[in-house]
């Protein structure tokens, strides 16, 4: 009996030990400290006419929104920033 439950704990730590090795890839990911904010959560460079096309019947964006052609939406957008079309 003493012998299934050391190989149970053995178990239980090798297993554990896999669980914290699988994630450190996860965790040691991280961006880069000193770099400037991109400023636009949607952002197209194309110039063509509908360069950002929203096929939606609500949509929001919080954030900024610039393409360097046209934005093509549907009925119920909303841009909780600014809203740059031909932005050059």
């Amino acid at each position: 009996m003493k012998h299934i439950t050391k190989l149970k704990q053995l178990f239980s730590g090798v297993l554990s030990e896999v669980m914290t090795v699988s994630a450190v890839p996860i965790v040691s990911v991280h961006a880069e400290e000193n770099s400037e904010p991109y400023p636009y959560t949607l952002f197209a460079s194309s110039s063509d006419d509908g360069a950002i096309t929203v096929n939606a019947d609500n949509f929001s964006v919080n954030g900024n929104v610039a393409t360097n052609g046209t934005i093509i939406s549907g009925r119920n957008v909303n841009v909780n920033g600014t809203k740059t079309e031909s932005a050059e």
